[in-house]
């Protein structure tokens, strides 16, 4: 049964007035919200305890440890990252109406369809960014301001390393185990945290997974590879960070 057009109206009405009710609730309180003691340990709590039970989840002891591409190494940071966002969305809901969250959800379309970000962890940075420019914006600036050192504390501790892929190619198949034990030999004494190793015998190639220290350059950590390797089990490197 169609809607008449009676019934269009009074939803269009109440939908009006749901959104200028909920406009009239973003009234940011200005610098004065930093005296807000208890505002701001409520977000501080409510941002600590979503990065937490995201690191539960994303960092899971049963979680496959067998990781054949970067992604799927760098995917719990990722959940950590946008359930900050989360956080940051909800208080923001909670406390200056749901207008808010339309605000927000249709920004974060308009990034998803219009623009080209490397990876998803870029993709929480940028949304966090956006969140942090719309609360200056709603004269916010608390929020914003706790907001950013929240993230940016997160986003040191879960990027101090970088997340490399190495592949040792041109190995002959008899030779690819003693390559593979001469290669993850020498990235173990560069202080390289190994994630997976994975041997091809028909491509004839190594490839490994593994947490670069952030005071390493990767190719550095190349030459002195091929400088602690035996000549016959060198192979060609290639990179992926």
């Amino acid at each position: 049964m169609n809607p008449t057009l009676t019934q269009l109206a009074s939803a269009g009405l109440g939908a009006a007035g749901m959104g200028a009710d909920a406009s009239e609730r973003i009234a940011g309180e200005g610098w004065s919200g930093f005296t807000d003691g208890a505002f701001l340990l409520d977000l501080g709590l409510s941002l600590v305890l979503a990065a937490f039970l995201a690191a539960a989840i994303g960092y899971h002891p049963v979680r496959s440890v067998r990781a054949r591409r970067i992604e799927e190494v760098e995917a719990p940071r990722v959940n950590v990252v946008y359930a900050t966002v989360g956080a940051i969305i909800g208080t923001l809901v909670v406390h200056y109406g749901v207008v808010v969250g339309f605000v927000v959800f249709g920004i974060g379309g308009l990034m998803r369809f219009r623009t080209n970000l490397v990876s998803a962890g870029a993709t929480g940075r940028v949304l966090i960014s956006t969140l942090v420019g719309l609360c200056c914006g709603l004269k916010l600036p608390h929020v914003a301001v706790l907001a950013t050192v929240f993230a940016f504390a997160l986003i040191y501790l879960l990027e101090r390393r970088s997340v490399c892929r190495l592949v040792v190619k041109g190995l002959s198949p008899e030779r690819i185990a003693a390559a593979a034990d001469a290669y993850r030999a020498g990235l173990e004494t560069a202080r390289c945290e190994l994630v997976s190793e994975d041997k091809n015998f028909l491509k004839g190639q190594v490839a490994f997974i593994f947490f670069l220290p952030s005071a390493t350059d990767p190719g550095e950590l190349g030459d002195r590879l091929d400088a602690g390797v035996q000549a016959d089990l060198r192979g060609a490197l290639d990179w992926e960070v």
